[in-house]
């Protein structure tokens, strides 16, 4: 059975072996995959918010962000092979005023911009959350979009 590797909101993971990345009830949260096709090195994040609201905070974009970074690039990965997957950020409360969604999208597309990651695919904004798994034998992505009743 292929292992599966739950990344919760403000974790990351990054691995080079098989198995599946998943990330469950995103709303305004964003996952970013990234994958290295040549050494088949793989990270992921759950990005809750695209900036600190407190110094202790580790659930932000650019913090996760360069976890990943670093922990791919000790397994082996090069930061120029890697394809950038973003999945998320919904306005899932309609009176949100903090635009959280939006904002994650914006600070995670401006991370990959600033250290040239190709963003391959995207599923992001709109009013419904998703869940996503990650391949980690070949970087595809499986999207379910959770409509709420």
């Amino acid at each position: 059975m292929e292992k599966q590797h739950f990344i919760n909101i403000g974790e990351y993971h990054v691995g080079n072996g098989s198995g599946t990345m998943v990330c469950r009830g995103l709303g305004s949260c964003v996952a970013l995959f990234l994958y290295d096709r040549v050494t088949r090195v793989s990270g992921g994040a759950h990005i809750f918010l695209p900036e600190a609201l407190n110094s202790n905070d580790k659930q932000v974009a650019a913090y996760l962000f360069q976890k990943v970074i670093d922990g791919m690039k000790e397994l082996g990965a090069d930061i120029n092979r890697l394809r950038a997957q973003i999945i998320g950020g919904a306005s899932v409360v309609k009176s949100n005023p903090m635009q959280i969604g939006e904002r994650n999208i914006e600070k995670v597309k401006s991370l990959l911009l600033e250290n040239k990651i190709f963003l391959a695919t995207q599923d992001v904004g709109g009013d419904l959350s998703r869940s996503v798994m990650f391949d980690m034998d070949n970087g595809s992505v499986s999207i379910k979009h959770n409509v709420v009743k």
